[in-house]
């Protein structure tokens, strides 16, 4: 009895040691939407991409926040960082833990990655190799990347090898090098079967005689919405599937752009400014201006696609003065002056007009000056133009100061078009004096059941204004000390 007693003792201590070690290094938080795992400094970052913690922090409904900005400067990874592939399969399908979680990288920025796989040749690398269906990845920025494939590597991308999830609100640079012959390589995502929205690259990408390269994708089969690429896409001899954006699309990619140049090796194929191959689903609303170059011997290039086998495209274009190419698989061609008209761009939901939508996707602050961007690249508070939050802008906010309701602009934007003009009083002239008429389409503007000077005098009160509501920064309905201190945060920024 004496014996076991010792032998007992002995197990409790050790599940005591056991215990403690477990608590100290585990993250804080219960990793609940409310109550997050937070990574706050390297050592816990360590702990969250430990593949030994699969079942605490990469499954499904678990939340975890990034509450620093870890800087990886000095360490090589030869895998993915988190859900790495330990192999492929047949059609190089993942083999391993996807991240079935949600990380929110809460606005911080991760600096220097480094994942060197020549010599462990491995597949699917990016900070995530691959993101589940459940899985979910938001708010956060690679900064100043490197992922250097092996001879036989494949899916690769800054932010993920593979996505099956959501990625919302990331962005990447720095520099994606592929070697083998096989291909699906980008600067963000390298196949995507899942969603990506509100995001950007503006990662190099050189791939030696590989197919499916892109900026911000190299295989798309799910959806990309409002997101954008901007570095240099390089395919070697006898490249294939090779555009800005996208190398391949068989889905859809809707309200995004491109401005990096795109050149294919020798003996290349279907070379774009936006998409190498569109091969089935739709683009809408998308162009590019980047420049465009084949090398000797190259087949279908062009300045949107370099293929369209029955993809749809809706209201999309390219610059044909900066890619150097006159013609494209699709699309329409604008020159240099034409790419910065906004009525050019029929059918799309700008800020200040509602006639395509009420969603304010994308923002042009005047002909002539720069091309359209999407409406949230634009810092809160620069509401004059794209130059920063500066003194016009404060000039705008302090002009609309202590306003309710915009002191009346939402009402006296009859026609609901994002200006108040002669199309307003014209429904209130057709409607002068009526007092049968219910609201009579909105023209009983002071809501007293008779349309007349008082209405005339709202209408008039706001002529020839723009919607005011882009300075209620908080959308609580005034203008007051929360927009303030919204737009006070970014001042000077983005000069």
């Amino acid at each position: 009895m004496k014996n076991n007693r010792s032998t007992s003792g002995v197990l409790f201590v050790l599940i005591l040691l056991f215990t403690f070690n477990a608590v100290a290094f585990a993250l804080n938080g219960s990793g609940t939407e409310i109550d997050p795992y937070l990574i706050e400094d390297l050592a816990d970052f360590d702990e969250f991409a430990d593949p030994n913690n699969t079942s605490v922090y990469w499954v499904s409904g678990v939340y975890t926040r990034l509450d620093c900005d870890p800087n990886l400067a000095g360490i090589t990874y030869t895998t993915a960082i988190v859900a790495p592939a330990l192999a492929v399969g047949g059609n190089n399908n993942f083999i391993g833990t996807p991240f079935g979680g949600t990380f929110d990288g809460d606005d911080h920025t991760i600096y220097n990655m480094t994942i060197d796989a020549r010599t462990s040749n491995k597949s699917y690398l990016g900070l995530f190799g691959q993101i589940d269906d459940s899985g979910r990845v938001e708010n956060t920025t690679l900064s100043n990347l490197l992922i250097i494939g092996g001879d036989s590597s494949a899916d690769l991308g800054g932010v993920c090898g593979g996505n099956d999830g959501l990625i919302n609100n990331c962005s990447t640079s720095g520099f994606v090098q592929a070697r083998a012959s096989y291909g699906v390589i980008s600067g963000f995502c390298g196949i995507n079967y899942g969603t990506i929205s509100s995001s950007n690259s503006a990662c190099d990408v050189v791939a030696d005689s590989r197919y499916y390269i892109g900026g911000l994708c190299g295989r798309n089969e799910g959806y990309i919405v409002s997101c954008y690429s901007r570095g240099f896409v390089k395919g070697g001899t006898g490249s294939d599937c090779i555009g800005n954006f996208c190398g391949f699309n068989a889905n859809v990619i809707a309200n995004c752009y491109s401005t990096g140049s795109v050149l294919g090796g020798d003996s290349s194929s279907n070379i774009g400014g936006f998409c190498g191959y569109h091969k089935y689903g739709s683009i809408l609303n998308c162009y590019s201006t980047g420049y465009v170059e084949g090398g000797i011997g190259v087949t279908n290039i062009g300045g949107l696609y370099g293929y369209n086998y029955t993809g749809i495209t809706t209201n999309s274009f390219w610059n044909t003065t900066t890619s150097g190419m006159s013609t494209s698989a699709s699309g329409a061609g604008l020159d240099d002056p034409n790419m910065m008209v906004q009525a050019n761009f029929t059918g799309w939901d700008f800020v200040g007009e509602n006639l395509n939508g009420i969603e304010d996707t994308w923002r042009m602050c005047v002909d002539g000056v720069s091309y359209p961007k999407l409406s949230c690249e634009f810092l809160a508070g620069d509401f004059v133009c794209d130059d920063g939050v500066g003194q016009e802008d404060l000039l705008f906010l302090a002009d609309r100061w202590l306003m309710a309701d915009y002191d009346g602009f939402v009402l006296a934007d009859i026609v609901a078009d994002g200006i108040v003009d002669i199309d307003d009083v014209l429904v209130v002239s057709n409607n002068w004096l009526d007092s049968s008429c219910g609201d009579c389409g909105g023209a009983d503007v002071a809501d007293d059941d008779v349309v007349d000077y008082k209405d005339f005098a709202v209408v008039s009160r706001r002529w020839g204004e723009y919607d005011f509501g882009r300075a209620d920064l908080n959308g609580d309905g005034d203008i007051t000390l929360g927009d303030f201190a919204i737009f006070a945060s970014n001042w000077q920024d983005g000069f």
